[in-house]
């Protein structure tokens, strides 16, 4: 799965907004992206302008709790308020957050109203506290606040109540901090089944969880005994449950949370580097004291910014890991392993561990096909296709590492053509020990060369293409596609038998709603393509079978897809093909982690003919562990199959 950047997804759509509703989310000033986009979060909330339309002060003396107000946008938006008092709980100087966190020492018991709110006192983007009638803050000072009340975020995201301050004035220093409010079973239980169940048009902190964290935005609070279930990712953030995880299920064997059809684990809890330095952990590992922080949302989920130096770290005890799945006379191993974006311009160590994984934790499979595999110039965008070099370089490694020197099947994308990342021509390939396997090749394919399916259950050419040309690969159509990988097709020769496989990558995710967005429920914009492509996949497969009904093909690779979605039933709606994925026991069963959610992505499916019989395995090498220095961000999967040694049809 190919991310862009920390803002979320690639496609994201932005909402429509008027110039009134720019111009009066900050009075005298241009709005800026983050403003412009909190209006379209009124928009899509309220429908209507009119929650922030110009107008006049609020007249006496406001609250921190009133302006937060019982709701995900504040009640006074777009107004000018003072006398807001508070206690100063934490500074920032970095982005976007430059400014403090304070909190009403006292609040208004109301648990559905938060007490704490952001103050935004840089006036010139530079981290500067000094302006005109902004005094300089420390954490413990009493201050009063004067100022314009907004709603800051980015398209598609909810908003996050921000006081931009026109007077900061220092009541006394040295106040009490107000104590963190415990979050879990000794404190404020999270919602662990609903994150929204009314379209955000009524605000239930106890049943839906976007409710409950929006009712804590600003406030500090405090995570007892965590857990890590997301690992710490290249922005710094990691993913924790409360209380050892403690009434959180389904979980997975290193300790992660599984996520299940109808339970996609809200109990999840997000911790940010914004002011504090977070640890490299995996899944597993234990947080040996309390994290404490301020509840903010930022990058389309909710985030404690830890204001105090994390606890110690007890470090999971994990077993490595390795397949007990070998190939014989009668039987074919056969793996997936998406390589993140692998180009021959990786680190030598990167390019050892995937050969190690390959060569030992795999145990040199017959097959292995690979997804991410980028063009040799990697992410420069020079017109170069072709991945020979990459190929070869890995190929080098695995040797050196014990493994079979693989050969390959795969076929040049158009420059430009197949998505992922600019420049880097990503496609799928498969590699095959010749000692075991061999590809049985056939005509000259070209980048949209479509396969067709030939009497006795051949395919020409061999390498080819699924529907290169269709909508559902090709982009645009009636679904407003985007660009994908196109699956690659090949014969294969096993002894005497033919095997047919086809790789897949299918579409991203990218243009899907967030989880916990400003769109509720969130729309799966991305599915109908997977949908599609699946469909196109599955029809070849239906042909084949046809032709001989006793075909063994293969259909695996990164199908962006949890097991129970439309994408993966559709492959199997015919019954021309079993996800053997489903035979993987349930606390093994994940291939990749997601804001700390394990989930399959990678499937491994077969027809009739391979599916008595065929074992499979997840080796957990990847994805449970800190994105820094590990080799992809996927797990790999293997399978063995019987192939008895017939004559195959000709």
């Amino acid at each position: 799965m190919e991310r862009t950047n920390r803002t979320g997804w690639a496609g994201e759509k932005d909402h429509g907004l008027s110039t009134c509703c720019i111009r009066a989310a900050r009075p005298g000033r241009e709005a800026s992206s983050f403003v412009v986009a909190a209006a379209g979060l009124v928009l899509a909330i309220l429908g209507s302008c009119a929650c922030i339309s110009c107008s006049g002060p609020v007249e006496g003396i406001v609250s921190i709790p009133e302006i937060q107000g019982e709701a995900h946008v504040s009640p006074l938006l777009g107004q000018h308020v003072s006398g807001i008092e508070g206690v100063v709980v934490a500074i920032s100087t970095r982005g976007d957050w430059s400014g403090f966190w304070m909190q009403d020492p006292i609040g208004d018991g109301d648990p559905d109203t938060s007490d704490g709110i952001h103050v935004q006192t840089d006036h010139n983007g530079q981290g500067d506290q000094a302006s005109a009638g902004v005094a300089p803050v420390r954490v413990g000072d009493l201050v009063r606040i004067e100022g314009t009340v907004e709603e800051v975020a980015h398209p598609g995201e909810l908003g996050v109540t921000n006081l931009v301050a026109s007077q900061v004035t220092v009541v006394a220093h040295d106040q009490q901090i107000p104590e963190p409010v415990r979050l879990g079973l000794e404190g404020l239980e999270i919602p662990s089944r609903v994150i929204d169940d009314d379209g955000l048009t009524s605000f239930d902190p106890r049943s839906d969880v976007i409710d409950f964290l929006e009712s804590l935005e600003g406030m500090r609070v405090r995570v007892d005994n965590a857990v890590v279930v997301g690992p710490t990712s290249r922005y710094g953030e990691i993913v924790v449950l409360a209380d050892n995880g403690e009434g959180a299920s389904p979980r997975s064997a290193t300790g992660g949370i599984l996520a299940a059809a109808g339970d996609l684990n809200p109990e999840r809890l997000m911790v940010d580097d914004l002011l504090v330095r977070v640890p490299r952990v995996r899944v597993g590992d234990r947080f040996t004291g309390p994290i404490v922080g301020i509840m903010h949302y930022g990058y389309g989920f909710y985030r404690i910014v830890a204001s105090s130096a994390l606890p110690p770290v007890e470090a999971a005890t994990v077993a490595s890991e390795q397949t007990r799945l070998v190939g014989d006379a009668g039987h074919v191993t056969v793996a997936t392993f998406n390589v993140e974006n692998l180009s021959q311009g990786a680190k030598a160590e990167r390019i050892q561990q995937l050969a190690r994984i390959i060569a030992s934790d795999l145990r040199s499979p017959d097959v292995l096909a690979l997804q991410e595999v980028q063009d040799d110039s990697g992410r420069t965008d020079n017109g170069v296709v072709t991945a020979e070099a990459t190929l070869e370089r890995l190929a080098e490694a695995i040797v050196a590492s014990g493994g079979p020197r693989y050969g390959w099947a795969q076929i040049d994308p158009i420059d430009g053509r197949e998505g992922g990342v600019p420049g880097g021509n990503i496609r799928v390939v498969v590699l095959m020990n010749p000692r075991r396997v061999r590809a049985e090749l056939d005509g000259q394919p070209g980048p949209l060369t479509e396969v067709r399916v030939l009497p006795g259950a051949r395919i020409s050419p061999s390498p080819g293409r699924i529907a290169p040309s269709d909508p559902a690969f090709a982009g645009g159509g009636p679904l407003g596609a985007s660009r994908s990988r196109r699956s690659l097709v090949v014969m294969l020769r096993f002894g005497a038998s033919r095997l047919i496989l086809i790789n897949n990558h299918l579409t991203s995710k990218g243009p899907d709603d967030r989880l916990l967005g400003s769109i509720q429920p969130p729309v799966r914009h991305s599915e109908p393509q997977r949908i599609e492509q699946a469909r196109l996949i599955r029809n070849l497969v239906d042909r084949l079978l046809a032709e001989d009904a006793g075909a063994r093909v293969i259909v695996l690779g990164d199908l962006n897809e949890l097991e129970f979605r439309p994408p993966v039933t559709e492959l199997e709606s015919t019954g021309s093909l079993t996800d053997l994925i489903r035979r993987v026991p349930a606390a093994e069963r994940y291939t990749y982690v997601y804001q700390g959610s394990s989930q399959v992505l990678d499937h491994i499916l077969v027809s009739p003919a391979l599916a008595g019989g065929a074992e499979i395995d997840v080796v957990h090498v990847s994805s449970d562990q800190p994105e820094a220095g590990r080799a992809s961000d996927h797990d790999p999967v293997i399978c063995r199959l019987a192939v008895p040694q017939a004559p195959a049809s000709r």
